[in-house]
């Protein structure tokens, strides 16, 4: 059984924010990460949903994007970067403390093999969501919806992983995993790859950096083991 997370939730309001978590989990969302200027300080999740703390970098130049990272990097779980310059874009696919880019449609940008190659190296996983999708589709934007698809093959030739989100800023927005994984059909992609997307993707994410969190995390593949007081490495 698939467990369904939705990497990026951007509520605008506390209610709002308490009225998705609720949503998530009768969608059948297991987690959520929650970006934005609400925080989860003083609300209650709901038994059985994880939430998950992000941030969404939305910087102008390389050099920014390098001085919020050493700000924010060991404060969240998953570091997200919006790409609007082809600058950041690289700078943010060739940095191991960047887990997800997006690119905004109105950006005119998209995951370019350049990048893929860059993210291939780091573990960096290239972001789809929902609501910027849906408006493609709406405004019948073909040069735009080619700028995602060709993002989602440039990342699979390059092994990158593909993350599917809602996007979503209020509950109207949000959908339910299978129905999400369905609209990408629209882009000819399979439906169980599309699936994957939503659970072992973003599944992967959480886990590394939860991991690289911990208070035993001392390097890749080496963690911290207290015996009689002492501290050994293994």
């Amino acid at each position: 059984m698939r467990c369904f997370i939705d990497l990026h939730l951007r509520p605008r309001s506390r209610g709002e924010l308490e009225a998705m978590l609720e949503k998530a989990l009768r969608l059948g969302y297991r987690g959520v990460a929650v970006a934005g200027s609400q925080t989860m300080e003083g609300v209650e999740a709901p038994r059985g949903l994880d939430v998950i703390s992000r941030v969404d970098l939305k910087p102008k130049t390389a050099g920014a994007l390098k001085a919020s990272l050493r700000r924010v990097r060991t404060l969240y779980v998953v570091v997200a970067v919006e790409c609007r310059s082809k600058a950041v874009a690289r700078q943010a696919a060739r940095d191991h403390r960047v887990d997800v880019v997006y690119f905004p449609p109105d950006s005119g940008l998209w995951f370019d093999d350049a990048e893929a190659r860059l993210a291939s190296q780091t573990g960096c996983a290239y972001e789809i969501n929902l609501v910027e999708l849906l408006a493609l589709i709406a405004g019948r934007d073909t040069r735009g919806l080619r700028r995602v698809a060709e993002g989602v093959w440039n990342a699979w030739r390059r092994d990158v992983p593909v993350i599917l989100s809602t996007g979503a800023s209020n509950r109207l927005e949000m959908r339910e995993p299978r129905g999400l994984a369905s609209l990408l059909t629209l882009l000819d992609i399979d439906i169980e790859e599309a699936s994957e997307m939503i659970s072992i993707n973003p599944n992967t994410i959480v886990e590394r950096n939860r991991g690289k969190l911990s208070d035993d995390y001392a390097a890749p593949g080496v963690r911290i083991v207290k015996q009689g007081g002492e501290v050994d490495a293994c």
